[in-house]
């Protein structure tokens, strides 16, 4: 069964725009990189850079990350038995001067020893490309790490035996659809995959044959994505398969043939298939914070994360029009973030690097790093905390408040990059301040963080910790556009505390405060529950509301003494679409956003 949908959401909020007289907004369009390009061979026996910030698990002179988004190149596992977790990633393995060939490495850092690296895969088969990881809990694959790669149009797959440390062989022999797959593995062993042909398949027998479910979009008459899709489909899961989604920017999204930001996922084990559009192109008043109009998919740069509780939250690259302090209608470049339980975009970043100037941010931009590029997105398992990293201009003094540093050392003029973090410890309600992780005249880029956030038990509060990996560039910009001289840049890993969360209570039965909970599931069809807390006897009162404000249910209605509780909701004979539930206890009152699918 595919259910059918497509909801474009929109900020609540109520915007005026004052517009320029002079509006002549020129708009840029992603490089295609030809990956086997023959450039110059310079110092590429040379390491031009290193970083004291990470430890280096790759050399390598192939200089870009991906195209409209990175794969998931890094992941945990107690690899070594003593109770922490472990690092493992993968990156791809090139030097001009020495070998054409493209290789998929894995690395781990385990044993209290230096990070050790292999070839992930069958080493006669020439020039793989861009891996993408998963630790694998149940099934058949219980223990390993799943990786998936390309090679010579199709996608292949290599099961690394975490314990031996080195790939299971005979390799698998099966190859299946066209290039960049991701995947997600299922607890019961069912692996489900996703590539630029945009055709969910599955495997139920460990990867020995994969069928063909759905093409994304199927079911839903409202867009049309035959063409003008992403070259990367990304397949992210959560709750052990429950809850699945892919997306990316398409070319076409009818009725009005926009180009837009399409969600695709599934929140029965892939028993059915439904779709979102989650952000249209050039449109103000998407950005419930900021006056944007983003062009959502002429870079397409996302990622996305689902936490255990089916919440989806995305990270995307909002280079497009916007409207700055003086009331002109220029180029801007923040950096979004959009959840499922919010269902608005907010730009995360700082509105001074927002509105850099585009002779800048756009005409001196390494490869596609436009603007604000590349962000990736951990979470904790429950959502609450939401870590998000991306590429950034790099400044020789106060971010948004100095210059930008750029480099003219060849042919192309690039400007620095450093990476960019906030964190949010309140389910991406809001964010910290961007923090910086970056040395001068260096480009770090490309970051990719672990799917889930690390909790370290440190005293009375638990330390957050984000494990990543990243790129040095030895030469910032794209060897593959310019056919400038290749240089060795590195992939390099690296973890940081990035806030800290109290932990649990010691008494979990005593309520101290008022609290209205997130609906679970949501989205829902047609039953969802929501739990709420009481600090006090309390009249409590619990109504349901369309997008117009009309209510359309009343859930509770009575006098409450101080507790939890929860309360069954049923939308039955409700149309699909957005509703907003509110709680009113005593003076208490709070208000939530659910989405219910048919």
């Amino acid at each position: 069964m595919i259910k059918k949908l497509s909801v474009l959401f929109v900020a609540l909020a109520l915007f005026s725009f004052a517009f320029a007289q002079d509006r002549n907004i020129v708009t840029e369009k992603m490089m295609v990189p030809d990956a086997n390009l023959q450039v110059k061979q310079g110092p590429s026996t040379i390491l031009e850079k290193l970083t004291a910030i990470g430890e280096t698990f790759i050399i390598t002179d192939y200089d870009y990350g991906g195209n409209n988004s990175i794969p998931k190149m890094i992941a945990l596992a107690d690899i070594d038995g003593d109770g922490t977790l472990n690092p493992f990633f993968t990156a791809m393995e090139r030097d001009l001067a020495v070998n054409t060939n493209r290789r998929v490495m894995f690395g781990y850092s385990a044993f209290g020893a230096p990070i050790d690296v292999f070839n992930a895969f069958d080493p006669t088969v020439a020039n793989y490309g861009w891996g993408t990881l998963q630790y694998c809990v149940g099934g058949p694959l219980d223990g390993n790490a799943l990786i998936m790669a390309h090679s010579g149009g199709t996608s292949r797959h290599s099961v690394i035996d975490l314990t031996n440390l080195e790939p299971i062989t005979p390799l698998p022999a099966t190859t299946f659809g066209t290039n960049f797959p991701d995947f997600y593995y299922h607890t019961d062993g069912t692996i489900w995959t996703t590539n630029t042909d945009a055709m969910i398949r599955k495997s139920t027998d460990a990867g020995v044959t994969f069928t063909d479910v759905a093409m994304i979009g199927a079911g839903d008459p409202n867009v049309n994505l035959a063409g003008g899709g992403p070259s990367e489909n990304p397949l992210y899961g959560a709750a052990g398969g429950q809850f699945m989604a892919t997306l990316g920017g398409w070319v076409t999204m009818t009725p009005d043939t926009n180009d837009g930001v399409y969600w695709y996922g599934t929140t029965d084990f892939g028993a059915s298939w439904f779709g979102i559009t989650i952000g249209e192109d050039g449109v103000y008043g998407q950005v419930a914070n900021g006056n944007y109009a983003p062009f959502f998919e002429n870079f397409g740069q996302v990622n996305a994360n689902i936490d255990e509780n089916g919440v989806t939250h995305v990270v995307m690259n909002g280079y497009g029009e916007g409207i700055n302090t003086a009331g002109d209608t220029v180029v801007a470049f923040p950096l979004l973030y959009w959840n499922s339980d919010l269902g608005q975009w907010y730009n995360i970043g700082l509105d001074a690097v927002a509105f850099e100037p585009s002779t800048i941010l756009a005409d001196l931009r390494p490869g596609n790093g436009i603007g604000q590029a590349y962000p990736s997105v951990s979470v904790s398992d429950d959502g609450q905390v939401v870590f998000v990293i991306w590429t950034a201009p790099e400044y020789s003094g106060a971010v948004g408040g100095s210059t930008i540093n750029t480099f003219t050392g060849t042919s192309t003029t690039a400007f620095y990059t450093d990476l960019h973090w906030a964190v949010s410890t309140d389910a991406g309600v809001t964010f910290s301040a961007p923090q910086v992780i970056g040395e001068q005249m260096t480009s770090e880029t490309y970051a990719n963080v672990a799917r889930r956030l690390e909790l370290v038990p440190n005293g009375s509060m638990l330390d957050v910790v984000a494990h990543f990996v990243f790129f040095v560039d030895a030469i910032p910009g794209t060897s593959l556009f310019t056919a400038d001289d290749n240089a060795l840049g590195t992939w390099q890993y690296f973890s940081a505390v990035v806030t800290q969360i109290p932990t649990s209570v010691e008494n979990p039965g005593v309520v101290n405060s008022f609290n209205l909970e997130q609906n679970y599931p949501n989205p829902f069809n047609p039953s969802t529950t929501i739990k709420y807390s009481v600090a006090e006897r309390s009249n409590v009162a619990i109504k349901v509301y369309d997008m117009l404000g009309k209510e359309v249910a009343s859930l509770v209605n009575t006098v409450k003494d101080a507790g939890s509780y929860e309360v069954d909701f049923s939308a039955q004979n409700l149309a699909s679409g957005m509703y907003v539930y509110s709680i009113t206890a005593g003076n208490f009152t709070s208000s939530k956003k659910m989405m219910l699918l048919k």
